[in-house]
């Protein structure tokens, strides 16, 4: 039971710690059986978990489905389907422990960046209150302060503007994922890649996964046409299934592959032409997997300059909060007593 919740809890690392051990043990000569057995006898994981590989092993399911009931994200469900087509099994297993290693390691940082911040915000929010409806009442009884002055109108009104603005995002990020929940993959992506801000993390990530498990389909020596129908045999609703399924459909009416690949906005426009390139060469898969590693490096490379430049801004934010509160409220008391005087 405490291994369980030690799973729900601490799931990505949990996971990122079975694929190492899993991955070690098939490249060191261990069958998956006796790799699964000798992982439940090191007592880190679950044991039901476990069971339920074997258990679902056993009965003629694939590895895919498999860890599908431990919890792993869509994508990493395509690899392993594309890695039982490929061969190319222990390697996959790495490559996905070392992309939700780096994942994990941006969170990370992300929200250590953001946690001081945010806790800030908050304070100032809460003195924002504590002045409106404690200090503003007596100032107002006293005389010392016009109602009608901008400064007191915003603090007055300022915690429900506030209010009404988180509310508003709130409402529009739910409504934003009710309505992508309804499209298919291939809409969403195409969406998701004209994000102001968001679009150029989209594109790099999916053009470095596509490119990721295209390469390593390319270098067991298949062809598009092969590939797209390995693709489409993947998990129904992903990405990468129905990119597949398009194409397909597209070849068929005759309409040139560069052409289908350069309308999808969420790959880069290189993508497009090395894949043109490379056939034309005859060496797509090295080209391939050789973009992939550098589209990796770049994604999180955009990762780290966009946390640089985050906590800044906020704390931008927070200063213009804290200037804004205090002339909201001193300026009319400073103004009313050079009236005075």
């Amino acid at each position: 039971m405490r291994k369980t919740t030690s799973w729900k809890k601490n799931k990505r690392s949990q996971q990122q710690l079975f694929l190492l051990f899993f991955s070690e043990l098939l490249q060191n000569g261990f069958s998956i059986q006796e790799a699964l057995k000798f992982i439940k006898k090191m007592n880190q994981f679950p044991e039901t978990l476990l069971t339920q590989f074997q258990t679902g092993l056993v009965e003629g399911q694939s590895l895919a489905d498999c860890f599908m009931m431990a919890e792993f994200s869509p994508q990493q469900i395509v690899q392993i389907q594309l890695a039982q087509v490929h061969g190319n099994f222990v390697s996959t297993l790495r490559s996905m422990a070392q992309q939700m290693n780096l994942l994990e390691t941006q969170r990370k940082n992300f929200i250590k960046l953001c946690s001081y911040p945010v806790l800030l915000l908050l304070f100032m929010a809460g003195v924002l209150i504590g002045m409106r409806q404690v200090l503003l009442p007596q100032l107002l009884m006293s005389g010392m302060v016009n109602k009608g002055h901008l400064g007191i109108q915003f603090i007055d009104k300022g915690p429900i503007y506030i209010g009404a603005f988180c509310g508003i995002v709130s409402l529009f990020i739910a409504g934003f994922r009710l309505v992508m929940s309804r499209r298919t993959a291939l809409q969403r992506a195409m969406v998701y890649s004209r994000i102001f801000g968001v679009g150029a993390f989209y594109r790099s990530y999916l053009s470095a996964y596509i490119s990721l498990e295209w390469g390593k389909l390319f270098q067991e020596g298949l062809e598009m046409r092969q590939i797209i129908d390995c693709l489409i045999l993947t998990r129904k609703g992903s990405i990468m299934q129905e990119v597949a399924e398009d194409l397909k459909t597209a070849l068929q009416i005759g309409r040139p592959l560069a052409e289908q690949l350069e309308g999808y906005l969420f790959l880069t426009t290189e993508m497009s032409r090395i894949v043109i390139q490379g056939e034309a060469k005859g060496r797509l898969g090295e080209e391939l997997l050789f973009y992939s590693d550098f589209m990796w490096k770049e994604f999180f490379k955009k990762i780290e300059r966009a946390l640089q430049w985050i906590q800044p801004i906020i704390f931008l934010l927070i200063a213009v909060l804290i200037v804004s509160v205090y002339a909201a409220m001193l300026l009319p008391i400073y103004g009313n007593m050079e009236g005075v005087l």
